[in-house]
């Protein structure tokens, strides 16, 4: 968009912009909206932590900026704030608002769309949520989810910030229970978290802050640990188990991106893929055809132009989390192999008891 473009929309009247904004927060169902200058106080429509929105709200958008800010440290563009919001992504956030809200009223179709053609251009990625480092401070100590059930060492724990929520309630005023918190910083600062629900309250057992940005960044609370190989895994139970003894990064699940292989480190020369042992995690790092023909490049062969690539082959119905370091060693030295050769295992094996693999079954390690 060239200058004279943006200058015919900053010269668009104010009483304009301001009725955009408030139609927007009341198609996105904020409550309690004040004016205070350019500024739209209202009840926070991000964080599910946040409580008496009624009487003491804590965002505001800017509708001469279109900026969203949430009291506690986190915002984004109004774009962002859409799609946090209605969970989607920031391009189905723009065809909802241009196309489906109802928002035309406050000024012709053409001008809406040059409005947000200059707050948001595809070749610029989305600013990551920021939160402030305080939000965290009232949660203390480290769950015995994280150091008995899941044996994270207590050393990584705490180098890593895990704390837990205490309870209370969501933005719909249903309760939640204690949750073991798992902050995620990037570039030293505090983007979100993830938590996992330790009580059975009805909650999903995972949630994220909202915008939670999983596809543009690597979990890696420990990056002094470094060396020329490097281990990629989904989970961050998995870093957090052995990341202090082994350089590991975590992509927060199977579906990774090209932003997020573009994050890998040059420093690392062998790049040693360890997904988990399942469909999801075998049809991202394995190339293939599809029914149709066409070719599809999993994420060894992608990452093997810049890295000497080896995936782990893996024996056993577990995720690298559930094994202890030693064993998590041994495997990485023993079982990568290089990424053209790997096949998706025919059987897998219980790694407790080295039997076949019995899901819901009980366990009887050998003697």
């Amino acid at each position: 968009m060239s200058s004279s473009d943006l200058h015919d929309l900053v010269a668009l009247p104010d009483a304009h912009k301001e009725r955009l904004a408030l139609d927007l927060l009341a198609e996105l169902g904020a409550t309690n909206i004040q004016r205070r200058g350019t500024e739209l106080i209202h009840g926070c429509l991000v964080c599910p932590h946040h409580t008496d929105q009624a009487r003491n709200p804590t965002a505001s958008l800017n509708w001469d900026r279109w900026l969203y800010n949430c009291f506690s440290g986190s915002g984004g563009t109004a774009l962002w704030l859409i799609a946090t919001v209605q969970d989607t992504t920031v391009e189905q956030a723009r065809a909802w608002l241009t196309g489906q809200a109802g928002l035309n009223r406050a000024m012709e179709l053409p001008d809406l769309l040059n409005l947000f053609d200059s707050i948001y251009t595809p070749t610029r990625p989305e600013p990551l949520p920021r939160y402030a480092d305080q939000v965290l401070t009232p949660w203390q100590g480290i769950p015995d989810y994280i150091l008995g059930e899941r044996q994270i060492p207590q050393a990584n724990a705490s180098r890593a910030g895990i704390c837990s929520s205490p309870p209370g309630r969501d933005r719909e005023g249903n309760y939640m229970g204690r949750r073991a918190v798992i902050p995620h910083r990037w570039n030293g600062n505090l983007v979100g978290w993830q938590s996992r629900r330790l009580e059975r309250d009805g909650t999903p057992k995972y949630l994220n802050t909202p915008g939670f940005p999983k596809d543009s960044t690597l979990y890696n609370p420990f990056p002094e640990v470094t060396g020329r190989c490097l281990v990629m895994v989904e989970s961050p139970m998995s870093v957090l188990r052995h990341g202090l003894a082994i350089p590991m990064r975590a992509t927060f699940g199977a579906e990774i991106t090209d932003r997020q292989l573009d994050l890998v480190p040059p420093w690392a020369e062998t790049l040693i893929w360890w997904l988990d042992n399942d469909t999801a995690g075998w049809n991202a790092t394995e190339s293939r055809f599809t029914e149709r023909g066409h070719y599809l490049e999993g994420i060894a062969e992608k990452t093997s132009r810049r890295h000497n690539v080896l995936v782990v082959d893996s024996p056993y119905a577990a995720d690298p989390a559930d094994l202890d370091t030693p064993s998590a060693e041994a495997l990485i030295h023993q079982a990568a192999v290089p990424w053209p050769v790997w096949q998706r295992p025919a059987q897998l094996f219980c790694h407790r008891c080295h039997r076949h693999a019995h899901p819901g079954q009980p366990c009887h390690p050998p003697a």
